[in-house]
């Protein structure tokens, strides 16, 4: 993986993670976990959705890299209009004719 990346246990807690131009969620994403995803990708992303399992298995080998190396992620709790809408986070779809 290249690009943004959060802290495993973070992206662990709260069920998202980055992984390039794909937010990869499991079944109990947070709210914070999207508003950090959304500032650390500093783009649209496409969603996939994973079961608990699922998740945790992509997780793991997305961040196992052999080495120590890890993002950070800073954010505040409180809404703003840019990232208080989850709609919004998610890459418009293109409509055929």
């Amino acid at each position: 993986m290249s690009g943004a990346r959060l802290p495993f246990a973070f992206a662990r807690d709260n069920q998202v993670a980055l992984d390039e131009a794909t937010l990869l969620t499991g079944p109990e994403v947070t709210m914070n976990g999207l508003r950090a995803a959304r500032r650390a990708a500093g783009q649209a992303v496409e969603p996939e959705m994973h079961d608990g399992e699922g998740f945790l298995s992509r997780l793991s080998r997305l961040y196992d890299t052999g080495s120590d190396e890890g993002g950070e992620v800073a954010f505040d709790l409180e809404d703003s209009p840019s990232v208080a809408c989850p709609a919004t986070f998610w890459k418009t779809p293109k409509t055929r004719r």
